[in-house]
């Protein structure tokens, strides 16, 4: 999959820092006046799959962020492997399906794909790489790693004063929780899904709203993650370090192997 220039930039650091959780509730939080009117519970769709609405108490929200620190890119050590898909509702030319999403850390070191684009981070070097535009950029600028997620004591008051539901439900191992308000300006629904057994998350998806037409779901923008692995700890040259792209000579960077028809940008 290869992302167009616009839409790429469009999304990239929102995935790289915020990682949808924050895309939805970082914003929402800093717009708390922007909803329609109060929400309506939301009834359960009748099914095989034991399916139970409920306000949002204590225990199942704090179940809700156990689960998300899975995806928390602020530990020191973590790896997130994913398949990204994003299907924007108001313009189909930006929606992308299977869009690989790597997150590895050691430190301050991290290595992370998105698409076609690389990042690396390491020591004082700071590598991006666009393969489809055939571009390396190299910068000394540190690249910050924003908290991607509400700490849990801010995430139950906003829920509590955002009028959203709880949705449950189990299907064999699988366990989904969503968070649903469908008047809401910011986002109308969080959900993940993780396995009751080895307590993994194994995706994870966010519902925005079209602040044209915001009670039409057809015009929603979605992004969904399916996780294949996520682990409490980082090897990021395991995927690829600053050597495998460029080298220094005599105090002057020169791209190698692959990347050596690449045009570098010095930032």
């Amino acid at each position: 999959m290869i992302l167009t220039h616009k839409t790429f930039f469009r999304f990239r650091w929102a995935l790289i820092c915020c990682l949808l959780l924050a895309a939805a509730f970082g914003w929402a939080m800093q717009n708390k006046s922007l909803r329609l009117q109060p929400a309506k519970q939301v009834k359960a769709t009748p099914s095989a799959t034991a399916v139970t609405d409920t306000v949002c108490d204590p225990r199942l929200l704090g179940e809700f962020s156990d689960r998300m620190r899975n995806l928390e890119l602020n530990r020191t050590h973590c790896t997130v492997e994913a398949s990204l898909d994003m299907i924007d509702g108001q313009d189909s030319s930006r929606t992308a399906r299977g869009i690989t999403y790597i997150f590895c850390r050691n430190g301050k070191d991290f290595y992370c794909r998105v698409g076609e684009a690389e990042t690396i981070h390491q020591g004082a070097v700071n590598v991006f790489i666009r393969y489809d535009l055939k571009r390396v950029v190299l910068s000394s600028r540190d690249i910050p790693i924003q908290q991607p997620l509400v700490a849990p004591h801010a995430l139950l008051r906003y829920i509590r004063n955002e009028s959203y539901s709880l949705r449950v439900a189990t299907t064999g191992r699988r366990r989904t929780l969503s968070l649903l308000n469908e008047h809401h300006l910011a986002c109308k629904e969080i959900s993940l899904t993780y396995d009751t057994v080895s307590g993994k998350l194994q995706s994870m998806l966010t519902r925005q709203t079209d602040l044209q037409d915001p009670l039409n779901p057809q015009r929603d923008r979605i992004t969904r993650l399916q996780i294949s692995m996520s682990a409490p700890s980082g090897k990021p040259n395991r995927y690829r370090a600053v050597s495998d792209v460029l080298l220094n000579e005599n105090g002057k960077w020169k791209l190698t192997g692959e990347f050596a028809g690449y045009k570098l940008i010095m930032l």
